[in-house]
């Protein structure tokens, strides 16, 4: 008799796990993706659409499209989880399951920062993006600033590509009157780079013209005055606001055994396995904490990806009757880090290390942007 595994969310790690599992496991097995969303976002280009080099429908493709490979898709709204009786609850019913992969991905809680709500472009809304790229054509003279409001965040690199990609913009535009700013709640930029390579990375973005604050507790906005406020009574003015919104675990676990501080969900470092027989967490949901440094492991794609990876083919040697020997290491490699358009920093990262996380990243380079677009139409058209 076959196997109902079951995948809460189908963001990068729930496609690439139904996917692998489709690929590995017989048909008699059934899989099942659960999302509230019809369409799967590819957050790695949300950079290009702000400043209109992408569509909104180039970055997006249908869940449906699951269905065409045997892979079940269920739009609904997941209400609970039932780790006893191993059931599912939805608005549009219950699906029991034998095997579950948790891929919910991070929740934003923009109304953390009070005024975001009121005055802010969120930098991980499609929505506001799109009206982001008709904006900013008319956008001739002022101050934008772009503030991460909490640690950790989905999109690792995100926030540092719009603003070098803004700046490009601007320059391209020959606009010298628009002044951007980054505050962000890091000792230095991109932290998850270390010590050394952070503050080189920081040079760069003030190379650029973009003041940076850094060590920053944002406290709210207001919008009335056009002042984000940050504690120790600091006041950053703008004339326009985009923001990275607080992002915490799923809400929906947040009582359960598999739940951690901040509602990030244990889960083991290698096997991603949790407390529970059979219950697997993956990406942006996971809280997984660095070796010396105790930082969060950092939310990004490409380690949802590998992680799904690992625990697909587990499943897979599980109901072949073989012993799970996959592993995930803390490695990403191939992942490039946009710095104007037709430029990107190839990186990788080995976040494992046992004296701490340890990041490569070279300067900018045509390659480097070629890697990117590259990966972006082998992502879209590989697995859907």
């Amino acid at each position: 008799m076959g196997q109902a595994i079951v995948i809460l969310g189908g963001g990068t790690g729930g496609v690439v796990a139904a996917n692998v599992l489709r690929q590995l496991v017989p048909p008699a097995h059934t899989i099942t993706v659960i999302d509230r969303r019809e369409n799967h976002q590819f957050q790695a280009s949300f950079p290009l659409v702000l400043i209109g080099h992408r569509r909104a429908e180039d970055v997006v493709r249908p869940l449906s499209a699951l269905r065409e490979k045997g892979i079940e898709f269920v739009q609904a709204e997941i209400t609970g989880v039932d780790l006893q009786t191993r059931q599912v609850h939805t608005n549009v019913g219950t699906l029991a399951y034998d095997y579950l992969i948790i891929s919910l991905g991070a929740e934003r809680h923009p109304q953390s920062v009070p005024g975001f709500k009121e005055a802010v472009f969120d930098a991980h809304s499609l929505r506001h993006l799109q009206q982001l790229a008709a904006e900013l054509p008319r956008f001739h003279r002022g101050r934008i600033v772009l503030f991460i409001s909490h640690l950790p965040f989905s999109g690792t690199v995100g926030p540092y590509e719009m603003v070098l990609l803004l700046s490009d913009f601007f320059h391209r535009q020959k606009r010298r009157h628009v002044q951007l700013t980054l505050v962000t709640p890091e000792p230095y930029l991109l932290s998850a780079a270390g010590p050394r390579l952070g503050p080189r990375f920081q040079d760069l973005c003030l190379q650029q013209g973009i003041r940076v604050v850094t060590q920053a507790r944002v406290l709210y906005l207001d919008h009335r005055t056009g002042h984000l406020v940050l504690d120790g009574g600091i006041y950053i003015p703008g004339d326009m606001f985009i923001g990275v919104p607080s992002h915490r675990g799923p809400t929906i676990l947040r009582k359960t055994i598999l739940s951690q501080d901040g509602g990030w969900l244990k889960a083991h470092p290698y096997t991603l396995a949790t407390a529970v027989p059979k219950v697997f967490a993956i990406g942006d949901a996971v809280g997984i904490r660095l070796p010396v440094t105790g930082a969060w492991l950092p939310k990004a794609g490409v380690f949802a990806h590998y992680q799904a990876e690992v625990v697909a083919r587990n499943i897979a040697l599980e109901l072949a009757g073989k012993p799970p020997r996959f592993r995930f290491t803390g490695k990403a490699v191939g992942a490039s880090l946009i710095t104007s358009l037709g430029r990107a920093m190839p990186l990788s990262i080995r976040a494992y290390q046992p004296t701490g996380p340890r990041l490569s990243l070279l300067p900018p380079l045509r390659l480097g942007y070629a890697a990117k677009v590259a990966f972006e139409q082998y992502w879209l058209n590989r697995w859907f």
